[in-house]
């Protein structure tokens, strides 16, 4: 649960692998670049949250093996993904009490193509910010404590 979003409620999403151990053809393929996962995964996240009703904050990739970690806004995965280009038939929303509605929404997210054409590459890093969760929470507490509190509306 991420409470550093202000007036905000939201769930974080973090995927944590290790690509030196692990070898699942669903789970991404190796040897990929630390980018090129994160593209894999942020696709996938960005059909996860279609796929259910809460709100998602942020979506965190962590490369265990080596420590690099980078973030997006799960708003902005699904900005990204799919293409306008793209036409995908959406299942209907998964019911969170019912593994069956899920499905339909897994197998979609285990046929995400694993490239990324060049053209959409670059907004893809433009976006990604490489910073840890601790960091990214530990900054925004900070800004929290400095903005200045209103009380009564009358201005500090």
């Amino acid at each position: 649960m991420d409470h550093t979003l202000p007036n905000e409620f939201t769930y974080d999403l973090i995927v944590q692998y290790n690509p030196r151990r692990f070898r699942n053809p669903h789970a991404g393929l190796y040897p990929m670049t630390f980018e090129n996962q994160f593209i894999l995964w942020a696709k996938r996240i960005a059909l996860f949250t279609r796929s259910n009703r809460w709100r998602a904050g942020r979506f965190y990739l962590h490369d265990i093996s080596v420590g690099d970690q980078a973030w997006m806004f799960a708003n902005e995965t699904r900005n990204l993904y799919p293409p306008p280009s793209t036409t995908i038939k959406f299942p209907a929303v998964a019911e969170r009490d019912n593994a069956a509605t899920y499905r339909p929404w897994l197998k979609l997210m285990h046929r995400v193509e694993k490239g990324t054409d060049l053209r959409l590459m670059s907004r893809w890093f433009r976006l990604m910010r490489m910073e840890t969760r601790d960091d990214v929470q530990r900054r925004a507490i900070e800004e929290q404590r400095l903005r200045p509190v209103i009380s009564d509306g009358a201005a500090p």
